[in-house]
């Protein structure tokens, strides 16, 4: 099961910004492990033989459902499942241009009551009612690729090349109506591009309130009193983010700079979750993958490579999917698992009775011991 890590479309990101940084927390992950303790529970998430589930690229779990977002591809869509026991209810929308159908699911957005589906193939934002995930109607987004709600009336999302000749054609964020008429724009970019490398959707919400990062910066935010915070700075020990003066350069007049940043030994790539205990990193540099998991309780920090991750795990996705319940999700494709050997008794005993088409999920709590 794979995930995708390099994103190249017509749209501007940010790579560092100049905000203040007073009262900014500075995460340190340090290459030690030998004090962590990790425990894992395991959720099999029945998927129907009609339904190929194979990239999981968004996760979100609310009080009901679990939600899996597969993009760009042909059963692309949001699948839903019962959280207590993991049965598939439904497929929200279906591929297509008609009502409530899409072309290109790029990330989705849930509410109280709405599931809000963004289509960069059709450049509309879809909502659906969470009562029975019919649709409820859609607006026009042009190539805003996400977004999430700040309250009922106000959202912030990705600033696009829609924005070039608004007054906040600067900002990478961008703070709307429901109409996504912008009102404010927050973070100034610091490269205009049409290459972007980041996740699909690089906002969460913690504790009631939407934090954000961007691409090559280390900066985490969070929107509070009608402004953009700093609230942690990360750092990897013998990895550095890209300097301004080092991305300016290799993307000046436009030209496509995502391989030389990929070789460049710099922090090319990073994603960031967050529990009430914990804050967790997978970030790559030079193509390979890490993981590295920061206690806020113990202010103690762990970082693996994938080598590491797998020797330790015994199995090898390595994708962090999202936060249920105070843990990491690590999605994992049942027939994938059956390939491999010696996997952990509670994990190797839900495989032999899962079926191929099942997913199952490895939730993953990190503490000192």
């Amino acid at each position: 099961m794979r995930k995708r890590f390099i994103l190249t479309s017509c749209i501007c990101m940010a790579f560092s910004c100049n905000n203040s940084q007073e009262n900014v927390e500075l995460i340190r992950f340090s290459h030690e492990h030998s004090d962590v303790e990790i425990n894992v529970e395991y959720k099999l998430l029945n998927v129907t033989e009609d339904i190929l589930i194979g990239n999981i690229d968004l996760f979100y779990v609310d009080e009901r459902y679990i939600y899996l977002l597969q993009a760009l591809s042909g059963t692309a869509g949001v699948y839903v499942f019962d959280k207590a026991d993991g049965t598939y209810r439904t497929r929200i929308g279906n591929s297509g241009r008609g009502p409530g159908e899409y072309i290109m699911p790029v990330s989705f957005t849930v509410s109280d009551s709405t599931v809000s589906i963004v289509d960069g193939g059709t450049g509309k934002i879809l909502h659906y009612s969470k009562e029975d995930f019919g649709y409820s109607g859609e607006i026009k987004c042009g190539n805003i690729g996400y977004f999430e709600w700040i309250d009922e009336s106000e959202l912030l999302c990705d600033n696009t090349t829609d924005s070039a000749t608004s007054e906040f054609q600067n900002s990478c964020l961008v703070k709307t109506d429901t109409s996504l008429v912008p009102e404010q724009g927050y973070v100034d970019k610091i490269v205009r591009s049409g290459y972007v490398s980041g996740p699909l959707k690089p906002l969460y919400v913690y504790d009631g309130k939407v934090r954000a990062y961007f691409p090559f910066s280390p900066l985490i935010y969070e929107y509070k009193n009608s402004a953009m915070h700093p609230v942690y700075e990360l750092s990897f020990d013998g990895m550095a983010f890209p300097p301004e003066d080092y991305v300016k350069k290799i993307a000046r007049s436009g030209r496509d700079y995502t391989h030389d940043l990929r070789e460049s030994g710099y922090v090319s790539y990073c994603e960031v979750y967050e529990t009430e205990d914990c804050l967790l990193a997978f970030y790559m540099s030079k193509g390979k993958k890490y993981l590295a998991a920061y206690s806020k309780q113990d202010s103690k920090s762990w970082t693996w490579d994938e080598g590491d991750f797998m020797e330790l795990m015994q199995y090898d996705p390595l994708l962090v999917a999202g936060v249920m319940d105070g843990r990491f999700v690590i999605p994992m494709s049942a027939s994938e698992l059956k390939d491999s050997k010696n996997l952990p008794k509670p994990l190797d005993d839900i495989v032999i009775n899962a079926s191929d088409y099942d997913i199952i999920l490895a939730l993953i709590k990190f503490s000192a011991k």
